[in-house]
């Protein structure tokens, strides 16, 4: 088992080292959601931080960037320029996931682009339910989640936690028996339904490997989860370092400017990283899948 772990994860790992048809196909298709998704919890951690923050007045990055964002907002040409653009990028939001999913499953059969993105279109309505389906049993929105009850003060409350728990059982129910649900729709040419229950079988026959890929994928997530973390803040945290011992260069133009040219430019470092990681965990499930299925076939 131990040598079949290492085996996926060197080889998942070399695809996306070397296959640069992946890496542009992943960026292509996902680029507009980890966008928004990135900017959406930058907003949540800089949510919770200010809420937890006592003192306002005292300096501090994070208010400083939610004043500057504020007075950005309330600009005109934010509302004339950037409220269209983030109505279209919100539509690709929802639209590009199983779009994305389907062509890279169908890249890593094939090995061509062309063919992955003419194959999409046959199941998207059914990657587009799967993907409602599993959006509420996200692990990372239940996090955001129970940040947001703690600052609401009713994270403790009895009947708020019995719902948590039950959530949470559901979280780690989807991602242990439904892993391979979207291998079987685009590769087993399945509908919803079957796919599900032919995903759930998979698992159960094969449990203790599937539970310990599930454990690595989390582990992995977080070590991802991290580094994105450290590349936005830590270079925003030495600028604002340096302006702290600057005297008032807090308030000019050109700290304002090289601030959020520096965080824009991490925010799409961090957005072509999220594409790479998709790109990651998809061949890394594939090949998942690929193994029990020709174990089972064996």
């Amino acid at each position: 088992m131990k040598d079949i772990k290492e085996h996926i994860l060197k080889e998942s790992y070399s695809l996306i080292s070397e296959d640069t048809r992946l890496i542009k196909l992943a960026t292509f298709t996902t680029i507009f959601h980890s966008l928004i998704f990135t900017l959406y919890i930058i907003y949540q951690i800089l949510f919770f931080i200010s809420k937890l923050y006592k003192n306002p007045e005292t300096d501090s990055l994070f208010h400083a960037i939610i004043n500057y964002s504020k007075e950005i907002v309330k600009s005109d040409y934010f509302r004339i320029v950037w409220i269209p653009i983030a109505i279209l990028l919100i539509i690709w939001y929802f639209l590009l996931p199983p779009i994305a999913e389907s062509s890279l499953i169908y890249y890593l059969e094939k090995k061509d682009i062309w063919y992955s993105l003419k194959n999409w279109i046959k199941k998207f309505f059914i990657m587009f339910e799967l993907h409602w389906l599993l959006s509420v049993f996200n692990f990372l929105i239940f996090i955001i989640t129970i940040s947001r009850l703690y600052i609401m003060d009713i994270l403790f409350n009895p009947i708020i936690i019995f719902i948590l728990v039950i959530w949470l059982l559901i979280i780690l129910w989807t991602t242990f028996f439904l892993p391979y649900t979207k291998f079987i729709i685009c590769l087993e040419n399945q509908d919803l339904k079957p796919a599900i229950k032919k995903s759930i079988k998979l698992a159960l026959d094969n449990l203790w490997i599937t539970l310990k890929f599930v454990i690595v994928n989390y582990l992995l997530y977080i070590r991802f989860v991290i580094n994105i973390f450290i590349i936005i803040f830590l270079p925003l945290w030495i600028i604002w370092l340096i302006s702290i011992f600057v005297k008032n260069l807090q308030n000019s133009d050109i700290f304002k400017f090289f601030f959020w040219g520096s965080a824009l430019l991490a925010i799409l470092i961090v957005t072509y990283i999220n594409g790479i990681i998709e790109a990651f965990f998809i061949s890394y499930w594939y090949k998942v899948y690929k193994i029990l299925e020709t174990n089972k076939s064996g």
